[in-house]
């Protein structure tokens, strides 16, 4: 498929307007994105195939912090050594990685690094002259972000409504206790999400907004609240590919340092979200293992932290 933007494609493909405010609902709820301008036709149509095929949507037993928490443990079975509450100030590289240091001032030596942070971010770890490509990367990326109430419920006075679409405005809620476990008293966790696009919007307008659309779909709900959260500027992906987006494919390695890699969300192949964390992530160690490999070949020595 041509390089063409989402808008593009929907236009010529559908002239019914509501058809169309109906299938940019559905990309919106799928990429979080609110950029039909920008956000590319081909990766957003290959994730919603994905997502409509039958068991494509997991949804975890006591959410997803018990898949971090697997994860760790895995990890540290197989003998990896983890180092937490410490803040990396630094990648210290002389065209190869050579140091990361800490904001305690240690340093440790390193010849491999996986950055699995923002663009901006890792462009501030190596200094902003340290790689046109991480330069590049961080003044071409669109900040997908977002406002979201949860809200944990005694009661939901419409439970059929487990999840609502807005045509004409960029929300969604969702009921996903209806799936699975979210609390441990029985009480329903619920999401409505108001999807801003790539700049910042009014946090209390927004947050006024989403209680009146949770007035509409689950009336009554403000006598029922056990708990609640607010969070005004969600960053939910730090970069989507999009016609502006001069790599179009960025990472896993940085070209003008070895031994350093980037992965994240952001550093998508045409994956999405969560999809593209781990995809990039899976890229990024197997091009690792490959580079140490040849290290090895050659009989210089090596370390991974």
């Amino acid at each position: 498929m041509p390089a063409i933007s989402l808008r593009s494609w929907v236009e010529q493909q559908f002239s019914d307007p509501m058809t169309r405010h109906i299938i940019y609902a559905m990309f919106r709820t799928n990429s979080y994105a609110q950029a039909i301008d920008h956000q590319l036709a081909g990766p957003a149509l290959r994730s919603i195939a994905r997502t409509t095929k039958k068991n494509s949507i997991i949804y975890i037993q006591d959410g997803w912090q018990t898949l971090v928490d697997q994860l760790y443990e895995k990890a540290v079975r197989a003998g990896v050594s983890m180092i937490t509450g410490k803040n990396v100030t630094e990648i210290k590289h002389d065209g190869a990685v050579r140091q990361i240091k800490f904001a305690d001032g240690q340093e440790v030596d390193v010849t491999h690094v996986i950055a699995a942070t923002p663009p901006a971010v890792t462009s501030r770890l190596l200094g902003d002259a340290g790689s046109k490509s991480v330069l590049r990367w961080k003044e071409q990326a669109r900040v997908i972000e977002a406002a979201r109430l949860t809200f944990s419920l005694k009661k939901l006075s419409a439970p059929d409504h487990f999840a609502v679409l807005g045509l004409d405005q960029p929300v969604y809620f969702i009921n996903q206790s209806k799936f699975t476990r979210l609390s441990e008293d029985g009480t329903s966790v619920v999401n409505i999400t108001k999807n801003n696009g790539t700049g910042g919007t009014d946090a209390e307008a927004d947050e006024q907004f989403l209680e009146r659309t949770l007035d509409l779909i689950q009336p009554g709900w403000r006598k029922e609240v056990v708990a609640r959260q607010y969070l005004p500027n969600i960053a939910v992906a730090y970069d989507f590919m999009n016609v502006g987006r001069e790599d179009r494919y960025p990472g896993p390695a940085v070209p003008e340092i070895a031994g350093l890699y980037v992965a994240g969300e952001w550093a998508t192949h045409g994956e999405n979200l969560a999809d593209a964390a781990a995809a990039s992530g899976r890229r990024a160690a197997r091009r690792v293992l490959k580079d140490m490999e040849e290290v090895r070949r050659s009989g210089r020595e090596t370390i991974l932290v």
